[in-house]
């Protein structure tokens, strides 16, 4: 029994620790750096994008060739999802026609133009979503409720409890 306590405080303090480390790497990255939503969405756009260009090479190569083979291959028993069902699910997120993508892609140029239009739109969508699901967020925020006597000393926030209001101040000794 004391070792499955000892793992406990082990694992509590393992992410303890790494709750603080993202903390500081995200502050670090993007509030020193300037980084915004539309830079993150970016960056899954370009994997994507690539994804979905190894797809259409892969699809163009011959039957016997062994990345072909397991991509288009099925798990004998226990999951059912194939590799290639990652890249049909960005295709829809793309917008692009995942029933025809396999006639599609023989037509290099033609993929690559459909592949970068559907990159735009996805990039276009996701950052309005995320955009606007932020916004929610900072209205949910927004004013504390009447009853809450928590302010801080430095800046003057209000936090609606005493845990935010600790949580919060930490923010100041990471500047």
């Amino acid at each position: 029994m004391s070792k499955t306590v000892l793992i406990d405080e082990e694992i509590q303090y393992r992410i303890k620790c790494a709750s603080t480390a993202f903390r500081r790497l995200r502050h670090c990255t993007f509030n020193e750096k300037g980084l915004t939503i539309s830079t993150t969405t970016s960056i899954v756009a370009m994997i994507i994008r690539a994804q979905l260009r190894w797809a259409s090479h892969i699809c163009r190569m011959q039957d016997s060739r062994l990345p072909k083979q397991l991509f288009f291959s099925q798990l004998s028993a226990g999951q059912r999802k194939r590799y290639k069902d990652t890249p049909k699910a960005n295709m829809k997120k793309c917008g692009i026609n995942t029933d025809a993508w396999e006639e599609l892609d023989s037509d290099r140029t033609t993929w690559k133009a459909i592949c970068n239009q559907g990159i735009r739109d996805y990039e276009q969508n996701h950052l309005h979503n995320e955009t606007e699901k932020h916004h929610k967020w900072k209205e949910h925020l927004g004013a504390p409720p009447p009853d809450s006597n928590y302010t801080c000393d430095i800046c003057g926030c209000i936090c609606r409890s005493r845990i935010g209001l600790l949580s919060h101040l930490r923010t100041h000794f990471l500047q």
